[in-house]
């Protein structure tokens, strides 16, 4: 780097100045101060000036008194990756993050020329030239679109339709695509659910911290985000930093898209092996284990209507493999569960008031109404809460029995498994404690009194978590994993 041959007074007091402030890099050339309004305090890059003074210096933070003389330096700050540098910068790398400090922070493009070179990002997105990754705060990882399996998926919406057309993993996130219809090469394999998509991506997204940060005294919640550690729920009035448009809408999507991050999950027997809110997912067809505990599945599970159904690990019928996955049961085999007393698949759809009869669940009669009935035995329904009853004689399961264990007893549709807690009992079927069945409330009130379901799950009272069949582990709010 050329240096002047003689150094000003000024100069080396403000290196002084510097080498004070801790700037890790300082080199000789144009000071990039603009005018400033003396009669206001004013911001200075890192600093705010005092009143009467301007900003001569920003990169550095130096102010000075109107028409002084200005410090003719710039000063950068080293960086491992974006959450060191200011909202409008990012942290400039030879190489993909990695956790050593040889980055600069540098300001990102604010606009970017309209030209087709793509390169393939860190975060394994393929953008259009190196100026639109620099301005998503992307160090390029290499020339070319990304390739491999966390390269993103060829779809896309096409057309002004309020339709959404499938879910896709866009090279950093998975996320809905709507319109008319889908245009693309990988149409034909996009998700049903936010869920699979996750798991099918599993490994994609980096373990190193999002750069996020709520701002403003607002209660809102803004998304859940990775910290590098785990998943963080964060709330004000905005959000700020280059990754708020890469969160989470909840906690649970959150810590599947980042489960390799911690490691394999632990080996199981039961869902009493696994922590609070897990269960223990066994191979297809292996209902004795050994498995992995596993996150719940979040409800959005989509059957094909007619399919095939499966035989649960429960002896209850499903619909498919995606319905038992998302209750929680791992599946036994292909087809529904041999014997008189298997449930039958019929259930309502739509908000209408049609009633189309009662079907039986594998525990009882239960009315199925709406705007149409949707599975195989819809044409066999009884008209009847008793006729129902009669032709399941000995197959009903009385109200308020035995509930969890290692068995894995299950209450009827309209109950809740009510563990006994205390001294000695760890509550929420820990091991092989049985609970029993109790009817679930259906007049709750919407006092807010956060309460942790044996679910994993915050709801807002005890009465609303019984309401939705699961009994409480804790008061107040969850912990965020």
């Amino acid at each position: 780097m050329n240096r002047p041959s003689a150094v000003a007074p000024s100069l080396l007091f403000g290196l002084l100045f510097l080498s004070l402030a801790g700037c890790q890099r300082v080199h000789v050339g144009t000071h990039d101060g603009g005018a400033e309004d003396a009669g206001e305090r004013v911001r200075c890059g890192p600093v705010t000036c005092e009143q009467g003074q301007v900003c001569c210096n920003a990169s550095c933070g130096i102010c000075t008194a109107p028409g002084g003389t200005c410090v003719e330096i710039a000063c950068t700050t080293e960086c491992a990756g974006n959450a060191e540098c200011a909202p409008d910068e990012y942290c400039a790398l030879s190489h993909c993050p990695d956790g050593r400090r040889d980055g600069v922070c540098v300001p990102r493009p604010e606009a970017c020329p309209e030209y087709y070179s793509p390169v393939c990002g860190c975060d394994g997105r393929t953008y259009d030239n190196p100026c639109f990754a620099s301005g998503s705060g992307a160090v390029v990882a290499h020339a070319g679109a990304c390739t491999g399996p966390c390269a993103p998926m060829d779809a896309r919406g096409q057309g002004d339709c309020a339709a959404i057309v499938g879910i896709v993993w866009d090279g950093a996130r998975c996320t809905y695509i709507g319109g008319c219809s889908c245009v693309g090469a990988d149409c034909g394999a996009t998700y049903a659910t936010l869920h699979d998509c996750e798991v099918a991506r599993a490994g994609c997204h980096s373990c190193a911290p999002q750069d996020f940060r709520g701002e403003g005294p607002c209660e809102a919640e803004l998304g859940t985000y990775w910290d590098g550690t785990a998943c963080r729920t964060i709330s004000g009035c905005r959000c700020l930093g280059a990754d708020c448009d890469n969160g989470w809408p909840d906690p649970m999507a959150c810590q599947v898209a980042h489960q390799h991050c911690f490691g394999p999950p632990p080996g199981c027997t039961t869902s009493a092996d696994c922590p609070m809110g897990e269960w223990c997912q066994t191979p297809r067809g292996a209902c004795g284990g050994p498995g992995t505990c596993v996150p719940p599945a979040p409800p959005g599970w989509s059957c094909p209507d007619p399919g095939p159904p499966v035989c649960g690990c429960d002896g209850v019928t499903y619909g498919c493999d995606a319905m038992a996955i998302s209750l929680g049961v791992n599946v036994a085999s292909d087809g529904a569960c041999n014997g008189s007393c298997a449930p039958q698949d019929a259930s309502g759809e739509g908000l209408c008031d049609g009633f189309f009869g009662y079907a039986w669940t594998g525990m009882s009669c239960f009315g199925v109404s709406g705007c149409n009935c949707v599975g195989r035995d819809c044409g066999s329904l009884a008209m009847t809460e008793e006729e129902c009853l009669a032709r399941y004689a000995g197959c009903e399961r009385a109200p308020g029995g035995e509930c969890g264990g290692f068995a894995g007893f299950v209450c009827r549709p309209d109950e809740w498994c009510d563990y006994e807690s205390g001294p000695g009992r760890p509550g929420c079927g820990a091991a092989d404690d049985l609970g029993r069945c109790r009817p679930r409330p259906v007049d709750c009130t919407f006092l807010e009194d956060p309460v942790c379901g044996c679910d994993g799950r915050t709801h807002g009272n005890e009465c609303m978590a019984n309401a939705a069949g699961v009994d409480i582990g804790a008061r107040g709010a969850c912990p965020m994993l």
